[in-house]
Parts: C-alpha cells; structure tokens; sequence
C-alpha cells in the first residue's frame, strides 16, 4: 500500500512538472504577444503607417513544408483607414549549391486569391508553403504590397 501510494505521488508529481512547464511556455508567449502588440498600439512615432510583428516560421511534419504566422497592423496617427494588397512570402532556400529565390503565390498561381489581405486595425495572417525537396531554407520574408509597390517587410532567418 506505501509503494503504491507513492507511486501514485510520483506520477502525480511529474503531471504538475509538465503542467507548469507549459503554462510557463504559455506565459512566455502571452508576454511576447502582449510586448507586440503594445509595440503596434504605440507606433513608431514616424507618422504612422503599415508594421509587420510576430513573423514566424516553423517546419511542419511534412519533411519541406513550413507554416509562417505573422501581425499586422496599422497605427500611429495618421494611419490609413485600411490596407488592401497582396501578402507575399519570397523563401530563399540552397538548393544543388546555389541559393534560389522561391516566390509565393508565384506568377499564375491559382492560388493567389488567398494571398489577398485587407487590413483595417490588425489582422493575423497564417499559411503554409512548400520548398523543393532536398533544398535547405535560408530565409523567408514577408511582404505586404499595394499595386505592386512593397509597403512593408520582416524577414525570418534561419
């Protein structure tokens, strides 16, 4: 009866050690969330315009796929009212010992509808894309353009 009872202790104990270390994961994100977004409200005191924040990039299960998660926003004080464009993704990746600039949605890309964004305060925008197989990622940048002219960028390096 003592070993089990404290087996069952033991058990226990190690369910709240995993439960703390992820709520303390989960806290460190909801701080560097929050730090972003306080970033944003606050503006960069040039005026206002288009920001991007929060640019992530993480591999997927799927050996060449990658997911990317990025904010953005419009502040300041003369801000526009909304932002329509296109978000485009440029992966910079080595493949067969050269680097080679993949862009995503790419000319004629039927997909490229769900890379239209409108942006009126803040807007998370999220996707996935693919590199050729055997190619090693360098870098990914995001990009939010209007009429073809680059209005905003942060770039992932890897």
């Amino acid at each position: 009866a003592s070993e089990s009872k404290i087996q069952i202790e033991q058990a226990t104990l190690r369910q709240l050690t995993t439960q703390v270390g992820a709520l303390e994961q989960e806290n460190a994100r909801l701080r560097e969330d929050l730090a972003a977004f306080e970033n944003l409200v606050q503006g960069d005191g040039k005026g206002g315009g288009l920001v991007l924040s929060r640019f992530r990039v993480e591999a997927t299960t799927t050996p060449g796929q990658y997911r990317f998660h990025l904010v953005a926003a419009l502040n300041g004080a003369n801000k526009p009212s909304e932002f329509i464009g296109m978000l485009r993704i440029v992966a910079t990746v080595q493949e067969g010992g050269r680097d080679v600039s993949i862009q995503i949605p790419g000319p004629n890309d039927p997909a490229a509808a769900q890379y239209q964004v409108t942006i009126k305060h803040l807007r998370k925008l999220e996707g996935v894309f693919s590199i050729p197989p055997g190619a090693r990622l360098k870098s990914v940048e995001a990009r939010l353009m209007q009429g073809g002219v680059v209005k905003a960028t942060q770039t992932v390096i890897f």
